[in-house]
């Protein structure tokens, strides 16, 4: 026992190991930083974040920037020392000398905890400890009333006491173990363990401990006891007694533990009056860290009450005079030597050198320069003494070491050489000679690449010369004051000057470049010419450090150095040290870290753990392996960047204040707005009479809460964010009625950033007289106002506006009249002009030639009545919407002729001149073909009816972009009233010259409607007596190629080849209900072809199934089954899929032709129609199927001969399977049949069908189209082709080949045809 006491008592004046030397950088909160009192008895932290203390004079909250105190002297419970604090369901227990009270953090009040136990005893006696369970029980320690049991499920209160339930009534601690387990630490029982089925407390180790004080279980599960005097105790479970670890120092000396945790794994720390106790449980090691009076950064107080370790890793010290004590858990990221802790006897660090093995050189300004083996961590001192050998002078600017001796250059003592060998010095200092230095002034020493060294003095640049032990004086840079020398990649030399800018010595030509500041107008290369430093980081890029103008990049393109894009602040840089992708600087405030790719600047400072936030210029070096060392007015730091520790969570801010005319608002009072406490509120609603309101923000990261950052604003009053370092209360006056969103972002210490941290919606409601309610008083006020100003108005006008529409409804009705009135015109016209000449035909026995006229005339009159029967479809479709057109890229001067050559004989049979002028220029334009050949028609039909002689088209380019139509007549012209009438439906201008001229009033109002569809323009010249003209415009597009398109000659065209037919062998199916249109047909179709016919889709199927047809004519409508249906069972019926289907229909619309061409049809045709147009659709049909079945025989490299989709996949199959068994020789049509899955009939019947050819001609074409592909795609010989396709005889398969396609396999293999 004496052995351990004594090593203890080593321990303690043996200063901490490295891992806790940043102790110095405790961060203290006392009286007045806003404590009551510096007796902290008590530390948790809320869920927020926010932190509790409790001393001796109340309970306090702390946000990281204030700390607030919370009393109300109502509540008897709520003493003034606070021994204990837990937060449980938005609730804090609080336990002091009183008892036990319940702060609810939503309404920010104090109460009682009157909960009593089933014997009506309630917590009146101090209580020590309150601690959860996971069984949801709360369990609170007393000094003396034992142990009480709260069940938050059932709200019921059980107590423990002396004899009985626990061995001691004094409970300091009570705590739940990972196993579940409930222990307590007495003052006179030791430790107990709760046994849930006794109900009751079992002593343990009884007799080695009598006076616990606190306990604690470790990341390995071991439990420790803190002694009242007898120091520190592990558990020993298996055997159940106590282990002292740490013993008092002697009988009379007692060490009484308060509190323990577990900062880092392994290392226990114990609060006591010793100060922090620091126990290695690996080791046994024991340090103590204690306040000391020459390091006020330190501990403050050596008697500490209470341990905590915050959600950020940070430890929290209750003190009893020092208040809290703060310690970062990023306090290893930045080592710092100094006097009192080193043998470092300086404080201010200029410059760092390299020595061998990995040591340095270190200059001080006050205390000569160093010489440090950081493996032994021994300083030895190099100082001006008295008779001794030593440098020149006490002020240490640069330092060099070249192989045995060691350069030094001074302030005002010149440069030093000492010979390492023989610790001999040798000063030089500036005289008249020519080979002196320029000054006795040494700021800056470097050896380079070509083992020259340069001496920088504050008057100009020497070099060394030390075969004469002389200097050589460089004449261009006399009189500049160096402060930095360093190469580039390239070997080049800079010089950094405080006055002149900055040189660089090119390698190869030898020149100096100097680079300087203009002053005024004059562009120059420098911002600045005070160059402090400079660098060449590890892509090559050379930086500079400048005495206000910041941090200067080299611009290689443009050959200057530009300002970096930093904040204002950071003017002044002292040091620049490259790091990967990094550059770290000192400053004059602090040190940063910049990446400069991504813009990323970090900054540190004296609370980060560096020496001081000012440095010194140069003073930083960076060794083999990364570690850097920078020095300043309080020692150097030592730190590698890779090791780092950074705070990546993100941060939690709330609002922690919320005041109304610059006063604290009570949660719940008369006229406030808050019903629960601003930090817990989701909305903030406020009277309009609260027109001046503050909030107070904070971001509950406490590793350094000077360099959080915060952006703000309030949305819908503000656009901007506003940004700053300081915590905001914010303040807003006068805010108009309505509704907000107060917004908050903020990062912790180390740049990580919470960006949605607070969204916090407030309304401001309006005064009374701008209520919603007054507002829709107001409105319906005004709206009984305007009805009766409107009543009285519509009262006077009424009459007019009945008047009026009487009139209007006349007109309308007189039109309507009119217009049917005309439309009957119209139809019985022609309608008598049919029947009466058809009277005669039928009554005539001559022949057609003696009727030839009057049928013409029935033609004709037909015609009429057809064009009229259609336009006044299109005008239903148009003013329902239903008329869509496509507009497309459209040669305008091709469908103008066509049209102009329609009504060419019209106009000659009325003896009217007609005249059509077109540009020579193309003239396209995006539209309809159908609707613009309407329009032209439609304004032709109308020029034709009103004019006297003549009519001109004329097609113009206008301003190259537009393109007009003109329709001229010289009629007798439209008057002015009339002309905006004229595009009225149903609007005829009134001529009672003649009845011809009498229309039906819609032909105008469809171009119209056709035109604006096609987003052109209509408009109409016309004077009395002077005729009319009718302008259609459209845009003119500009069409590639056109100039090449217009000069190729045009060629006529030709139909196709009109080669007789094959007439009579082709059998046609005509299925129509209507008797008198299917013997038409039988009449216009039996010269031809073999025609039989069906009255509707189902007796046609049954035909069709016993007398297969080679085409299918079929009305639409048809009942029991009709066209659409009959054309759906042709078209995916594998033996009927080949036949194709010609519709006839009444239904012409658009969506008519789409069903029935996805249903099939080959052609749509609409009624009426004319029977040499269905003549020609029908040999149309019949040549194409020809035409491709000669094709695919013919041609190499055809590959399909199939029209519908079923007619190909089956096509395709039979190809495969052919194209599978090539080179088969038991493969046959009936294998073929089979693996088809169809009769041998039905395959004979289909391919018959749809080639022309039988099965095996069939398989023949597709062996040797197979050859040919093989002949012109892969090159194969045509032997190889011959054997790989089936053919057994090279000579027989090049005789087939020949025979099919005309050409020899070797002639067509050479030539690589492709049809």
């Amino acid at each position: 026992m004496k052995v351990v006491r004594l090593l203890f008592f080593i321990a303690l004046l043996i200063p901490v190991f490295p891992c806790w030397g940043a102790f110095r950088n405790v961060t203290h909160y006392t009286i007045s930083d806003g404590l009551s009192n510096n007796a902290v008895y008590s530390i948790v932290q809320d869920t927020k974040g926010r932190m509790w203390f409790g001393t001796i004079d109340g309970l306090h909250s702390f946000d990281g920037n204030h700390i607030r105190v919370w009393r109300d002297n109502r509540v008897e419970s709520l003493g003034a020392c606070i021994y204990t604090i837990l937060e449980d369901s938005m609730r804090l227990y609080v336990g002091s000398e009183r008892g036990l009270s319940v702060f609810d953090l939503l309404t920010e009040s104090f109460s009682d905890f009157q909960v009593r136990s089933e014997f009506g005893e309630g917590i009146h006696s101090s209580v020590s400890h309150v601690m959860r369970d996971h069984h949801h029980n709360i369990w609170i320690s007393t000094a003396g009333q034992g142990v009480f049991r709260y069940d938050l499920l059932h709200k019921t209160l059980h107590q423990y006491m002396a004899i009985g339930k626990v061995n001691c009534d004094f409970v300091y601690y009570i705590m739940e173990d990972s196993f579940g387990t409930v222990w307590l630490a007495t003052r006179e029982g030791g430790i107990s363990r709760y046994m849930p089925s006794q109900d009751m407390f079992q002593p343990v180790a009884s007799g080695d401990v009598k006076d616990a004080r606190v306990l604690f279980e470790d990341s390995a599960h071991r439990l420790w006891v803190g002694s009242g005097s007898d120091g520190l105790y592990l558990l020993d479970r298996e055997q159940g007694r106590l282990i002292q670890k740490i013993p008092p120092l002697s009988f009379n000396h007692p060490f009484q533990v308060r509190r323990i945790v577990e900062w880092q794994r392994n290392h226990l720390l114990l609060a006591s009056d010793e100060g922090l106790t620091i126990y290695n449980i690996l080791t046994g090691e024991v340090n103590v860290v204690r306040a000391d009076n020459k390091h006020p950064e330190g501990l403050n107080d050596n008697y500490l009450h209470e341990l905590f370790i915050d959600r950020e890793n940070a430890l929290w010290i209750g003190t009893y005079f020092g208040g809290v004590n703060y310690v970062s858990s990023l306090q290893d990221n930045f080592l710092h030597y100094y006097k009192d802790n080193s043998q470092l006897d300086a404080s201010i660090i200029s410059v760092f050198a390299h020595a061998d093995k990995d040591n340095l050189w270190i200059g001080t300004d006050d205390a000569g320069f160093f010489y440090w083996d950081r493996h032994k961590q021994i300083f030895r001192a190099y100082q001006p003494l008295k008779g001794k050998s030593g440098p020149t002078y006490h002020n240490i600017h640069a330092l060099l070491q070249d192989g045995d001796k060691l350069f030094v250059g001074m302030y005002m003592g010149g440069l030093d050489i000492l010979d390492l060998r023989t610790g001999v010095f040798k000063n030089y200092k500036s005289d008249t000679s020519p080979h002196s230095l320029y000054s006795s002034e040494i700021y800056a020493l470097y050896k380079d690449s070509r083992q020259k060294i340069w001496v920088g003095t504050t008057s100009g640049l020497n070099v060394y010369k030390p075969q004469s032990d002389d200097f050589e004086r460089i004449y261009e840079l006399h009189g500049a004051s160096i402060s930095y020398i360093f190469e580039d990649s390239q070997q080049n030399l800079w010089v950094c000057s405080l006055n002149r800018g900055v040189y660089c010595l090119n390698h190869r030509t030898g020149k100096w470049i100097h680079y300087f500041h203009q002053v005024k107008d004059e562009r120059g290369t420098l911002p600045t010419n005070q160059i402090i430093t400079g660098c060449l980081d590890m892509q090559g890029e050379l930086w500079l450090g400048t005495d206000g103008d910041g941090l200067l990049r080299y611009d290689r393109k443009k050959d200057l150095f530009v300002r970096e894009n930093l904040p204002a602040h950071i003017r002044v840089v002292y040091k620049i040290l490259p790091d990967k992708d990094k550059l770290w600087f000192t400053t004059n405030n602090g040190m940063f870290c910049y990446q400069s790719q991504t813009s990323s600047l970090k900054f540190y400072n004296k609370k980060d753990g560096l020496q001081e936030n000012l440095f010194l210029p140069n003073s930083g070096i960076q060794l083999s392996d990364g570690t850097i060392m920078v020095g300043g007015v309080n020692g150097f730091n030592e730190f590698h960047p890779d090791k780092i520790q950074t705070d990546l969570q993100v941060p939690t801010v709330i609002l922690t204040d919320f005041q109304m005319f610059n006063k604290p608002v009570i949660v719940g009072s008369k006229d406030s707005p808050l019903k629960v406490s601003i930090t817990y509120a989701d909305r903030l609603i406020l009277d309009h009479s609260h027109s001046m309101f503050s909030f107070s923000v904070a971001t509950l990261s406490y590793i350094n809460t000077s360099k959080n950052r915060y952006r703000y604003r309030l949305k819908g009053f503000e656009k901007d964010w506003t940004e700053t370092s300081n915590a905001p209360h914010v303040t807003y006056t006068d805010l108009p009625a309505g509704s907000y969103v107060f917004q908050v972002s903020a990062s912790n210490s180390d740049g990580v950033w919470n960006e949605n941290a607070i969204s916090f919606p407030i309304k401001v409601l309006p005064p009374w007289w701008a209520s919603s309610y007054m507002i829709a008083g107001y409105v319906l006020l005004g709206l009984a106002c305007l009805v009766y100003s409107y009543y009285r108005i519509n009262r006077i006008h009424r009459r007019r506006m009945t008047l009026l529409t009487i009139k209007k409804d006349r007109e309308i009705y007189q039109s309507k009249i009119e217009f049917f009135t005309n439309v009957m015109h119209e139809i019985r016209t022609p309608l008598t002009l049919i029947l009466a000449p058809l009277e005669h035909v039928m009554k005539s026995s001559g022949t057609v030639k003696d009727v030839l006229p009057q049928l013409q005339v029935i033609e004709r009159n037909a015609e009429r009545l057809l064009t009229l029967v259609n336009q006044l479809m299109d005008f239903r479709k148009v003013e329902s919407g239903g008329m869509n057109v496509i507009l497309a890229e459209t040669n305008v001067k091709t469908l103008l002729m066509n049209v102009y050559q329609r009504f060419q004989l019209s106009a000659d049979m009325k003896h009217i001149k007609i005249s059509l002028t077109m540009p020579e220029e193309p003239c396209y334009a995006r539209i309809d073909q159908e609707a613009f050949t309407k329009v032209i028609s439609n304004l032709l039909s109308n020029a034709l009816k009103f004019t006297d002689t003549y009519i001109g088209v004329d097609l113009l380019i206008v301003s190259d972009r537009k393109l007009e139509v003109r329709v001229r007549d010289n009629g007798r012209g439209i008057d002015v009233k009339e002309q905006g009438k004229i595009f009225s439906p149903f609007y005829q201008v009134p001529d009672k010259t003649s009845s011809e001229r009498v229309g039906t009033g819609v032909g105008l109002s469809l171009v119209k409607k056709l035109v604006d569809l096609m987003h052109g323009s209509l408009t109409l010249e016309s004077e009395l007596g002077a005729g009319s003209t009718f302008i259609v415009c459209f845009d003119r597009l500009v069409h590639k190629g056109e100039e090449d398109l217009e000069k190729i000659p045009s060629q006529e065209v030709r139909g196709e080849d009109n080669a007789d037919m094959p007439e009579g062998q082709y059998r046609i199916l005509i299925v129509d209900d209507n008797q008198d249109l299917r013997e038409y047909l039988l009449q216009l179709l039996s010269v031809h072809y073999q025609v039989f016919y069906a009255v509707n889709g189902k007796d046609a199927w049954e035909q069709i199934s016993q007398n297969m047809p080679d085409l299918i004519i079929s009305d639409v409508m048809m009942p029991v089954m009709d066209g659409i249906q009959l054309c759906h069972h042709v078209k995916s019926n594998l033996s009927t899929s080949h036949i194709p289907v010609v519709m006839l229909t009444a239904k012409a619309s658009s969506e008519d032709y789409v069903e029935g061409l996805e249903n099939g049809a080959d052609v749509y045709l609409e009624k009426p129609f004319s029977g040499d147009v269905i003549n020609a659709q029908i040999a149309s049909i019949f040549r194409n199927r020809e035409r491709l079945k000669k094709e695919f025989k013919t041609k190499p490299m055809v590959a399909s001969v199939s029209i519908s989709k079923l007619d190909t996949l089956l096509i395709d199959k039979i190809s495969k399977i052919v194209e599978k068994r090539m080179t088969d020789s038991d493969f046959t049509v009936d294998v073929l049949a089979q693996e088809v899955g169809i009769s041998r009939s039905g395959l004979f019947t289909k391919i018959k069908a749809i080639s022309g050819m039988t099965p095996n001609d069939y398989i023949r074409l597709i062996r040797l189209k197979k050859a040919a592909y093989l002949l012109a795609e892969e090159g194969v010989s045509s032997s190889e082709a011959c054997f790989r396709v089936g053919f057994s005889s090279p000579s027989y398969f090049a005789k087939c080949f020949q025979a099919q396609f005309g050409i020899a396999p070797a002639e067509f293999r050479k030539k690589g045809c492709r049809d």
